[in-house]
């Protein structure tokens, strides 16, 4: 999640308190608000799959379909290569999910880290593979 002594509370309305303790960031959250926040992140990569499937957005045109496993820690995308290289949206959704699916892990109390993978649709072959915030 980037450098614990700068880390800012990004959600105040749904962390109550945070503390900076033994290298570890402790968040004060309702059940409640946690359990929605989880929700919300998860709903936002099954919208995003939805979209693909249906085949109508401009935004989802090169991508033939988007899977990712209940963790969040990885999201693989099968797209039309053609397409993938030239559509500068491509990174812009990827970041956008991997925001969603650390939020998700945060929450989760899980550990932090998400591989992102885009596969030619019609090879099989793995165009690339990127890693983000993974805890050792």
């Amino acid at each position: 999640m980037g450098r614990l002594h700068t880390f800012s509370n990004y959600d105040p309305t749904r962390i109550r308190h945070y503390e900076l303790r033994d290298g570890f960031i402790y968040l004060y959250m309702y059940e409640e608000d946690r359990l929605q926040a989880m929700e919300e992140s998860f709903s936002t990569l099954e919208a995003f799959q939805y979209e693909v499937e249906r085949k109508v957005l401009p935004e989802t045109i090169a991508y033939t379909s988007f899977i990712f496993d209940r963790e969040l820690q990885l999201l693989e995308f099968s797209v039309d290569k053609s397409l993938y290289v030239d559509d500068v949206s491509v990174k812009m959704i990827e970041l956008s999910l991997v925001e969603d699916s650390i939020r998700y892990q945060v929450y989760s109390g899980m550990q932090i880290g998400v591989t992102v993978q885009y596969i030619d649709y019609e090879s099989k072959e793995i165009i690339e593979t990127r890693h983000y915030a993974k805890n050792n």
